[in-house]
């Protein structure tokens, strides 16, 4: 129910005895005259009374259709889970796909401060699947951000995972410059301590049901700022680490689709 339907409703109920009152007190429309103002008030009251049902009943259809819908869009929700991989899992055990994993963003920025963060290369490999109940269609990873840095890129779509199925992903963005002022207070506290300093990449999931309602999962990329990605054994350091998948949730205004 709505709270400007439930408020129109009670103020109805309270202003309703006020009016009659002051109808009762005053001449009778017209000229008619009733036999006195009991008849007025019963008039009055039966009259006032049918429209207060009536709206009660059209807001009990509304909500009961409310709830119908809303149970219908349960039983068909998708939900997607995330899984991080490795890049030499993708590249060793997927190579026969590793060319059609998403997006590759270049972000050719510089370095204005010294207190800056400069990323060369950013590599997010991932297993995205539908756990949920039914098929999720139109998938965006979209609404990119780095910290408080909000990055202008083109979403990566998918068409559709279905119950059970699964898709890998790619995120890879070069030369990006995130400033001092825009870096989160963790980082600042770990770089004075002299410890691993950590940015936090953050964007979002859009996909449909079949019913074409609209859903939003958040999801948090911890990022290291290391000074090189490779430790002494030449080996590959993975600096990014999937933090968290926020549930589905109805698509809020603000998620504009491209």
């Amino acid at each position: 129910m709505r709270k400007g339907t439930l408020l129109g409703a009670i103020l109805l109920l309270v202003v309703s005895p006020i009016v009659i009152n002051l109808i009762v007190k005053s001449k009778p429309w017209f000229g008619v005259e009733a036999a006195d103002n009991n008849d007025w008030i019963g008039f009055y009251g039966s009259y006032i009374g049918g429209i207060v049902t009536l709206i009660a009943l059209v807001v009990t259809i509304r909500y009961t259709n409310q709830q119908y819908k809303d149970q219908d869009r349960k039983r068909v929700q998708p939900y997607i889970t995330i899984k991080q991989l490795y890049k030499n899992f993708i590249v060793d055990e997927t190579k026969s796909i590793t060319y059609a994993m998403g997006a590759i963003y270049t972000l050719s920025q510089k370095k204005n401060s010294e207190e800056d963060v400069y990323f060369k290369e950013l590599e997010l490999h991932g297993e995205a699947m539908n756990i949920g109940l039914g098929t999720a269609v139109n998938i965006e990873f979209c609404d990119f951000s780095f910290d408080n840095k909000k990055i202008d890129v083109s979403p990566t779509s998918y068409h559709a995972i279905a119950v059970g199925d699964k898709i890998l992903f790619k995120l890879l963005f070069f030369d990006l410059v995130i400033e001092n002022n825009l870096l989160n207070d963790e980082y600042k506290v770990k770089k004075e301590n002299k410890e691993i300093p950590d940015v936090y990449m953050n964007f979002s999931m859009l996909f449909d049901d079949l019913l074409g309602n609209k859903y939003v999962q958040q999801v948090r990329v911890r990022i290291q700022a290391l000074e090189t990605s490779v430790n002494i054994e030449g080996e590959q350091l993975p600096n990014t680490l999937l933090d968290k998948v926020t549930t589905p949730t109805l698509e809020v205004s603000k998620f504009k689709r491209r």
